[in-house]
């Protein structure tokens, strides 16, 4: 079975030691459904000096394996490491598929768009939930314990340090259109759209996040009414030129009857 992407990430950072990691996913969807996912996982300084690993040899072949197109790992100014995740979906089942394979504490995702009957109108919606109700037990599995020979981060939490001293975990979504709806941070990007974020609880509890967002016309998030207004815009031009075109062969037909008349007309006097 297919590890989850975060234990991958935790596993390859070597997070087993008194360090800390960060990692925010970012999901953005475009105006036609589609979009990308970017996972960008941030090491500190200490996790980097007691583990060179992560910017000299972090394993990434399951991670490329599964369609992500891996950046990094990239030293940070502070001396840590940076390592970037993108993959790029289709539609709603897609996205749906990407969060799900995560992992925790990304515990359940469910993403949903709705179309009206000419795809002027979406509504779009993100819902997941979040956090560790099993603790930092949620970061291994049966091979990763055989192969420490403990559970991971017991030595590092065994002094009663919180796991969130260790480890921060932030979901960042951007969905177009307006916002009718979300229970998170909200916060405005360079462009004027609204994103909204949530952090993940580490303390065994658990929270239900959601995010929708409705596009129309007016909002300026339909992709389908520029292409209707050109097809309007496109029929007027066609009708138009229809119209001049019929009226310009009834203006020659009469010209050449009134010149064939006028002929007649003058050779009968000619006689």
């Amino acid at each position: 079975m297919r590890r989850p992407l975060l234990l991958l990430l935790v596993v390859a950072a070597g997070l087993l030691t008194s360090c800390r990691l960060d990692v925010d996913v970012a999901v953005t969807m475009d105006a036609d459904g589609s979009g990308t996912v970017r996972i960008r996982a941030v090491a500190d300084a200490e996790l980097v000096a007691a583990e060179p690993g992560v910017v000299d040899g972090l394993a990434v072949d399951d991670l490329v394996a599964a369609g992500w197109i891996v950046s990094g790992p990239e030293p940070t100014p502070d001396g840590g490491a940076v390592v970037t995740l993108d993959h790029g979906y289709d539609d709603a089942a897609g996205l749906s598929a990407l969060l799900r394979s995560v992992g925790a504490p990304l515990l359940t995702a469910e993403v949903a768009r709705g179309l009206n009957e000419d795809s002027t109108e979406a509504t779009n919606t993100v819902s997941a939930t979040l956090g560790l109700p099993d603790g930092a037990a949620a970061f291994s599995d049966e091979r990763l314990i055989e192969a420490l020979g403990a559970p991971p981060f017991n030595d590092v939490l065994s002094d009663g340090t919180p796991l969130s001293d260790r480890f921060g975990f932030t979901v960042t979504v951007l969905l177009p259109g307006a916002l009718t709806e979300h229970d998170g941070r909200e916060s405005t990007t360079e462009s004027g759209a609204r994103s909204v974020s949530w952090t993940a609880p580490l303390d065994g509890t658990t929270q239900t996040v959601t995010i929708s967002s409705f596009q129309s016309t007016a909002t300026g998030g339909s992709w389908a009414e520029p292409i209707a207004t050109a097809a309007r815009v496109a029929l007027v031009v066609w009708v138009s030129a229809s119209v001049a075109f019929i009226g310009w062969v009834i203006l020659a037909r009469r010209r050449r009857e009134e010149r064939r008349r006028a002929a007649a007309a003058a050779g009968r006097r000619v006689r």
